[in-house]
């Protein structure tokens, strides 16, 4: 289990340009930021597992799909992973495993209602596995598209100097 943060920055990378073609280091900017700190009905969590996957090339030309698109200055996000290490919602305890729309960050806040996380029975290690049985038992159309591509390459040793774990992936779910 982790615990809360004692640093009070942490990493964060943001869109610096729209891309133009293939993406290039200078398309993303990587900075210092305040932790967040969760407000009532709010949790802090830690990033573990982020998904790379297509449809962020297209959030990345501004372009509006089923979340908005990203413009310059923006955090990068995507379907992730992650554990709460500090909870001021009942709904998540410290320690709990989350999944939903994260930040590109070492910590992101889960909201409460539609656009809070959802949280998963803990089992360690986290294994393809458990990634791909967690997929198959959602039927929400999100829940499993962030899923699918967590689970097709969990583990991998692609770090590209961050400091979760990234996942990389050319799939889609339909």
């Amino acid at each position: 289990m982790t615990e809360a943060p004692a640093d009070t920055s942490h990493r964060v990378i943001k869109m610096a340009s729209h891309p133009d073609g293939a993406l290039e280091d200078d398309d993303f900017e990587l900075v210092d930021a305040p932790v967040p700190e969760p407000a009532d009905g709010e949790a802090l969590v830690r990033t573990l597992y982020l998904s790379l996957d297509p449809a962020i090339r297209v959030w990345m030309n501004g372009i509006d799909t089923y979340v908005p698109g990203i413009h310059v200055g923006d955090v990068m996000r995507a379907g992730g992973l992650g554990e709460v290490v500090h909870s001021r919602n009942a709904a998540y305890t410290e320690g709990d495993l989350v999944f939903g729309m994260m930040q590109w960050s070492e910590y992101c806040i889960a909201r409460a209602g539609p656009d809070g996380m959802m949280t998963l029975p803990r089992q360690e290690p986290i294994t393809v596995a458990y990634l791909w049985e967690q997929y198959a038992s959602h039927r929400n159309p999100l829940a499993r598209a962030i899923y699918l591509p967590l689970a097709a390459v969990a583990h991998s040793d692609f770090r590209a100097g961050m400091w979760f774990n990234v996942i990389v992936s050319g799939l889609s779910a339909g």
